[in-house]
């Protein structure tokens, strides 16, 4: 479903514009909220076929919510204001994810209303600032060029987008999954939880962004590698699972994602040529995301190697990737094209 958002979503925009993308996405999150309240809090509809292609709709829309938005920054505001704007639309996100993980910790039996308001009130809100924007702000609408991309980009973008979903999961299903006791403190008999990651990576990607908005993607992936390496690398040097331990992997590995996450987006979006097309960047990001989220549950169910390794194979095998085809780029006369290097 997240690919056929993707797809599906990127066209849309393409066709209709940005504003009445964005509009249609908070209808669907509000349709969708109602729908899901309705199939979990009653005992009419016990089919559990309905709620899953309820929550199927809400994935439908989940990366696109974010991609053509970002997509939207980099196409219409200077290139020192994208930066800080589009580190801003992720850092709402990381936000969102951490309010979400605290919440499902603290309170493991959620009541459905208050969900069921958090996303109506979410999608109401958003479709009014849309409104108002796209009623106040006349941007015309250019109709997407066809334009030439070597098949060395769009692998480049994949893999990128995947490092994302790979790194996302890493924390999923080999970090929180495993090792879910970092994400609690007993206190006076109260659970009180906490997220290291999702606080650091919360803190820091504004000021992350800034520091390394002039580095190559290279260095970047390298930079982020070393420390993603480091922070693995404490589970065997000390090898005892602690909250200390990981407390400090979490905030060093927050820290590293940070280092690659925003400037991915921005070199995702000039291999791709975005300022044709929302449709390239959703639907390449939303597959390679979805691609390797799931290469990544599958993985992690093998229990072939220890949690941490197993993830960091997975993220070293696609930096490496990554940095092989950059190389590639450097010896290439296509290396003309793209300026990010």
């Amino acid at each position: 479903m997240r690919i056929a958002g993707g797809y599906a979503l990127g066209h849309i925009a393409d066709k209709f514009g940005f504003f009445k993308t964005m509009k249609i996405i908070c209808l669907i999150n509000i349709a969708t909220s109602l729908i899901l309240f309705i199939l979990e809090s009653s005992s009419i509809f016990e089919n559990a076929i309905l709620i899953c292609l309820a929550h199927g709709l809400l994935t439908f829309m989940r990366w696109s919510s974010l991609i053509i938005p970002i997509t939207y920054i980099f196409q219409h505001f200077k290139q020192e204001k994208a930066y800080k704007y589009s580190a801003i639309a992720l850092s709402a996100v990381v936000f969102g994810m951490l309010t979400n993980n605290m919440f499902s910790i603290v309170y493991e039996n959620t009541d459905h209303f208050s969900v069921f308001l958090i996303y109506v009130s979410s999608g109401l809100l958003g479709y009014i600032i849309y409104s108002y924007l796209g009623n106040t702000q006349k941007i015309k609408i250019e109709k997407a060029r066809e334009t030439q991309i070597s098949k060395a980009a769009i692998s480049l973008a994949f893999l990128l987008s995947g490092i994302c979903g790979i790194c996302l999961s890493y924390q999923f299903y080999f970090v929180e999954n495993c090792f879910n006791t970092v994400m609690i403190v007993e206190t006076a008999g109260e659970r009180l939880a906490y997220s290291p990651f999702w606080i650091t990576l919360f803190l820091t990607l504004l000021p992350i962004a800034k520091k390394i908005k002039d580095l190559d993607l290279a260095k970047i992936l390298q930079i982020s590698l070393c420390g993603i390496l480091i922070s693995v690398g404490l589970f065997y040097i000390i090898p005892a699972y602690s909250k200390p331990i990981l407390f400090i992997h979490q905030v060093i590995y927050a820290v590293s994602f940070g280092v690659f996450l925003a400037p991915a987006l921005r070199f995702i979006y000039q291999l791709l040529h975005g300022n044709h097309s929302y449709f390239r960047m959703n639907f390449i990001f939303g597959a390679g995301v979805s691609t390797f989220i799931m290469i990544s549950y599958l993985m992690a169910k093998t229990k072939l190697l220890s949690a941490p390794f197993l993830g960091l194979v997975l993220i070293t095998t696609l930096m490496a990737s990554c940095l092989g085809i950059i190389s590639y780029f450097k010896f290439s006369k296509e290396n003309a094209a793209y300026k990010c290097y």
